[in-house]
């Protein structure tokens, strides 16, 4: 029950009160996890711990403590000795997911300066992507395409971040070929009109691999197709029905218009890029998008160097 209560206070922190809301979900679960244990009543003990993972992620968007990182990986770790691949291939596979994600944001807030270990935490979450994808398309489980889609997405997305730190050109388009190659995937299933939102988020990755792609090859056509995908994601994510979504992609705008500087009407793109990070500041808030408002700072300070 109460396990279930810190889910609810979750679910509520995505809506109000944000960090309120997250600090009684940690509460509550934290507190079922006393009365049920490993022994006693295994399966609500592991699903206590797997639900105890996404408020500890979610407190990344709040400061930038990768102590939180580290304790929801050690949540989903608790929660593997329950869900074991042999007896539960789905939750499992959910459970690696997660993993995937916190190791993708681990790397995400690890400093550019720290390649190797940036690197190292990219790869983590790859690994664990590619182990729940497996998982998924096993014979017993082949109703999943809305999972296995999810996860292509993730592994698409995850593709192109890690690509802007990769050093060796050849590599480097490799992995933008596979992040073009699984959201393709990924938007066979999620169509406009039956998953705007996640349609939207596919074409916004797009839009970053295009620009990604454009620092390496074929500039002029590939911004040009990074802007048609951001332009598309921008039919959905519009500002007042979603704010956030609107920012991050605003903010991936500035980033195509950085790149469309380097070779064409320098100061007009990078001006445009200086005023869509500064729209992404506007919606951003220190209080719920900590991490957010500092890495458009880091970018509004670089812009112009």
């Amino acid at each position: 029950m109460l396990s279930n209560i810190g889910v609810a206070y979750f679910t509520l922190s995505k809506y109000e009160n944000k960090e309120a809301n997250i600090d009684s979900s940690i509460s509550c679960t934290l507190t079922a996890l006393k009365i049920n244990s490993l022994k006693n009543n295994r399966r609500s003990w592991a699903n206590a711990e797997k639900n105890l993972a996404s408020p500890y992620l979610e407190l990344m968007t709040l400061n930038t403590d990768t102590g939180n990182i580290y304790s929801a990986i050690n949540c989903l770790d608790s929660s593997l000795k329950y869900y074991t691949l042999e007896e539960f291939p789905n939750e499992n596979a959910e459970i690696l997911a997660n993993k995937a994600v916190a190791f993708r944001s681990l790397g995400q807030f690890t400093d550019n300066s720290n390649y190797i270990w940036k690197t190292i935490n990219y790869e983590r979450s790859k690994k664990y992507n590619n182990e729940a994808l497996k998982t998924l398309l096993l014979p017993s489980d082949r109703d999943g395409r809305e999972r296995v889609a999810q996860i292509r997405q993730n592994i698409g997305s995850l593709d192109v971040i890690y690509s802007d730190i990769i050093k060796n050109k050849t590599e480097k388009k490799k992995t933008i070929k596979e992040a073009i190659t699984y959201l393709n995937m990924a938007l066979d299933v999620f169509n406009l009109n039956q998953y705007p939102l996640i349609y939207a988020s596919i074409n916004d990755d797009f839009g970053n691999a295009f620009t990604e792609f454009a620092s390496i090859e074929d500039k002029r056509n590939n911004l040009y197709k990074a802007e048609n995908y951001y332009n598309e994601a921008f039919r959905i994510f519009i500002e007042e029905n979603h704010p956030i979504e609107y920012a991050g992609t605003i903010d991936d705008y500035g980033d195509y218009y950085k790149e469309l500087a380097t070779f064409k009407d320098k100061i007009i793109n990078l001006s445009k890029a200086d005023s869509c990070y500064k729209v992404a500041l506007r919606i951003y808030t220190e209080k719920d998008q900590k991490g957010q408002c500092k890495r458009v700072r880091e970018k509004l300070d670089n812009l112009y160097k």
